[in-house]
């Protein structure tokens, strides 16, 4: 069993055979790493639904006192952590951002009370994404920096690098723009130079992003062709309708593209977005589709698409995403 989970996360393979191999040993313990392991990669496959339920169940399955000492057998680092991180970017991405938010926060609480400092770094990581996502610049930078500081304490240079992805993209989105690019830059050519792959092409995206708020669409184009060749090449497929949505979006603004083939893509972002249960990229393609048909005259249209998306989500409205989709409801009802 210990030889299989190394084996599928560090391949970032389907961990069903795993959940049947412990749910047929009838050891509990076996059963939250068996979800651990698919939580983990289905996470950065792209199957958000799945990834979601396996954190759920694990984080109903975690036991303190009995699970910490999993931190030296399994990933290094403490399962609850991981399940409540983790957690929290599936959450946002199934459309649940304030359960999402309330994740990320336990998640740096136990990672602090624990004094596991790995799983202390593991969950500031994924609680600063859950933060970026749900447009909170603020607390994704104050995170950022707190995994910043734990990672140069203990030498994780990954994690340096990723705490300053985060950090650098919350900088930008609160108009610290020169100190953010720079950040950024010098993140992603530490992350390139260890020589790691997982996870790049979300950071690639993360920075093209960052990139288009800076307004440098030249530079995120190209970010976003590297990050979709590479998550092609590698299945991962986190982030992959947001990569598709930007550079539908970036390539019309710099006249690369037409009307036409924007919307191509675009349509090709919610798809995907739908076909991976990731209602929020969903909502955004759908809104950015929006936008374009509203741009050339196809007001009721447009509105036909977000009225239905906006109100399937039963929570989080005050969030980024969901105020600017009202305020273009708003503005197609005009």
């Amino acid at each position: 069993f210990k030889a299989n989970w190394g084996q599928r996360v560090h391949a970032a393979t389907r961990g069903d055979h795993l959940v049947e191999l412990s749910q047929r040993l009838g050891d509990t313990d076996l059963v939250l790493q068996a979800h651990h392991s698919r939580w983990t990669t289905f996470q950065l496959l792209g199957r958000a639904e799945i990834s979601h339920a396996d954190t759920q169940q694990g984080i109903r399955l975690y036991d303190r006192q009995r699970h910490h000492p999993h931190a030296h057998i399994y990933g290094g680092h403490d399962p609850g952590v991981c399940a409540l991180g983790q957690g929290a970017v599936s959450a946002w991405l199934t459309g649940h951002p304030n359960t999402a938010g309330r994740l990320a926060e336990d998640a740096i609480a136990l990672g602090r009370e624990l004094g596991h400092p790995f799983s202390h770094a593991i969950g500031a990581w994924f609680a600063s994404y859950a933060f970026m996502f749900r447009g909170d610049a603020a607390r994704c930078r104050s995170v950022a920096e707190e995994m910043h500081q734990l990672a140069q304490r203990h030498a994780f240079d990954q994690m340096i690098a990723l705490a300053s992805i985060s950090s650098g993209w919350a900088s930008i989105d609160l108009r610290e723009t020169g100190s953010g690019l720079k950040r950024l830059e010098q993140a992603l050519a530490d992350y390139r130079s260890l020589g790691q792959r997982g996870w790049l092409p979300h950071m690639l995206c993360v920075c093209a992003d960052a990139r288009i708020r800076a307004a440098d669409p030249a530079r995120a184009l190209a970010l976003l062709e590297e990050a979709l060749e590479m998550s092609e090449q590698t299945k991962q497929g986190i982030l992959r309708p947001e990569m598709l949505r930007l550079q539908a979006i970036t390539a019309l603004s710099l006249g690369r593209v037409d009307a036409a083939a924007a919307r191509t893509g675009l349509e090709a972002a919610i798809a995907l977005a739908h076909e991976q249960s990731a209602m929020a990229l969903e909502f955004r393609a759908v809104c950015s589709l929006a936008r374009l048909l509203q741009g050339i005259g196809e007001r009721t249209r447009a509105r036909d698409l977000v009225r239905p998306a906006y109100d399937a989500f039963s929570e989080g409205h005050d969030t980024r995403d969901l105020r600017e989709g009202r305020d273009l409801l708003d503005e197609l009802s005009a």
